[in-house]
């Protein structure tokens, strides 16, 4: 399928938020298709307390490496967009895989989850949490080559339980 350029422009600019840039010859282009990202997968608590969680994930069919944690709601709200989020992680992978002398894929393929090494009895637990304060689980699928997301980040809200 051939695409027609507007008004005879022979290039297409993308204007990115970061923003960067990014030209594509139109004549290069085969078509166009506007998708909504994949899901990552679905969260549920398994156990809450004062202190800890424990989360259950349970990855999309489709998810090859994924990033898994819980950040305080107040932390994840001070970024302005989910891809500024996943762009501080992506910089964390690349300062990790220095400290362990590492290519970042290396790193990546080391240290990430795959979603299908993960069963339904799989669970993720965090401790040293402050109790009665909002927390955000979230996961994401990540590009081994750079880092980057390939998903939409999923996100799941709780609280960890008071005293009072």
């Amino acid at each position: 399928m051939a695409v027609a350029a507007y008004a005879g422009q022979d290039v297409l600019k993308i204007h990115l938020k970061d923003g960067s840039t990014q030209t594509i010859a139109v004549s290069a282009i085969d078509s166009l298709t506007f998708e909504q990202m994949q899901s990552a997968g679905t969260f549920s608590v398994v156990d809450l307390t004062t202190k800890s969680v424990e989360l259950k994930f349970v990855p999309a069919k489709t998810l090859g490496a994924f990033n898994i944690g819980v950040i305080k709601a107040s932390d994840l709200n001070a970024f302005a967009n989910d891809e500024a989020f996943c762009a501080d992680q992506a910089k964390k992978f690349d300062a990790d895989a220095k400290s362990w002398d590492m290519s970042l894929s290396e790193y990546l393929d080391f240290s990430l989850y795959k979603g299908n090494e993960i069963d339904e009895t799989k669970t993720f637990p965090y401790s040293d949490l402050e109790e009665g304060t909002e927390y955000v689980a979230y996961a994401y699928g990540v590009n081994t080559a750079d880092g980057t997301a390939n998903t939409a980040v999923e996100k799941f809200t709780f609280t960890t339980e008071s005293l009072l």
